[in-house]
């Protein structure tokens, strides 16, 4: 089922296979999508049988709209690739690491058409309350632009490491922008968000730690991504209660940038962008 009529993208033939496509100019922080009742919800590492199991209890339309989706797998069980392939994890992607092991993953009948990129233009977010997946935009996407997510590999790493995550998991060679491109600084850019997401809680100082989480909402160009801010909101909080490094000023000269974005901002986030900080 899903809650929103009127989507800006259809799906359509790509570069890389079918894929969603937007039909209009999109704006950041825009939701473009809502699905709930995934047609199957199993680990990660379902057996066959299982992945079956579940598919028995649909109706025989959602069950055929299963046996649609496309596989980039061949290991002889055609409905546990199609359920590898096509499955997006519910519940939260840590950018350091790969998904949680316990966390569950479902196929849905529009949102797992949609492709991989390790620089995404949108996130598909799980509700576990609601059991809704929204997708919502991370950057403004241009009409005819195609519309894409990640499929749960640790963004902080390093082009080889993701490509060999999704070969593993997925079953395809990455040949999204980052991964087609063999600059080391890419790598390098990741290699310190690793650093710095890893060891932003433990820092002491109040101003130290003002000025270690403001360098990833500057130097990621996907800065602006509800999963990172949420995390850098969370970082900031004991720092920003800690220091009086944030004027009323900066508040009132950045507020407006993040209705612009489409970006709820906390009080903690606006202290730690920072009266220099830009979209």
């Amino acid at each position: 089922m899903t809650l929103l009529l009127d989507p800006p993208f259809h799906i359509s033939q790509t570069t890389t296979g079918d894929g969603a496509v937007a039909t209009r100019p999109i704006r950041p922080g825009q939701l473009l999508f809502v699905e709930n009742d995934p047609l199957v919800i199993q680990p990660e590492d379902a057996s066959e049988q299982s992945i079956l199991a579940a598919l028995c209890h649909l109706p025989p339309a959602r069950s055929q709209a299963f046996f649609t989706l496309s596989t980039s797998l061949d290991r002889k069980t055609p409905i546990r690739d199609i359920f590898q392939t096509n499955a997006l994890p519910l519940g939260p992607c840590v950018p350091v690491s790969s998904s949680e092991p316990d966390i569950a993953y479902g196929v849905f009948t529009t949102l797992s058409r949609l492709n991989n990129s390790c620089t995404p233009n949108a996130a598909a977010t799980w509700n576990d309350v609601t059991q809704r997946m929204s997708l919502h935009a991370l950057r403004p996407i241009a009409t005819n632009e195609e519309i894409t997510i990640t499929y749960g590999q640790p963004l902080f790493a390093t082009r080889a490491e993701r490509r060999s995550y999704l070969k593993r998991t997925r079953g395809f060679d990455c040949i999204c922008g980052a991964c087609r491109s063999t600059d080391p600084s890419s790598d390098a850019r990741r290699e310190e968000l690793k650093r710095l997401f890893t060891s932003i809680p433990f820092v002491p100082d109040p101003a130290t730690g003002v000025k270690m989480v403001r360098i990833p909402l500057h130097t990621n160009p996907h800065r602006h991504s509800p999963r990172l801010l949420r995390v850098t909101r969370a970082d900031a909080k004991p720092y920003c209660t800690g220091t009086s490094s944030a004027p009323d000023t900066t508040n009132r000269s950045y507020r407006p940038v993040c209705r612009r974005l489409g970006i709820r901002c906390s009080p903690v986030l606006l202290c730690c962008l920072g009266r220099e900080a830009r979209p």
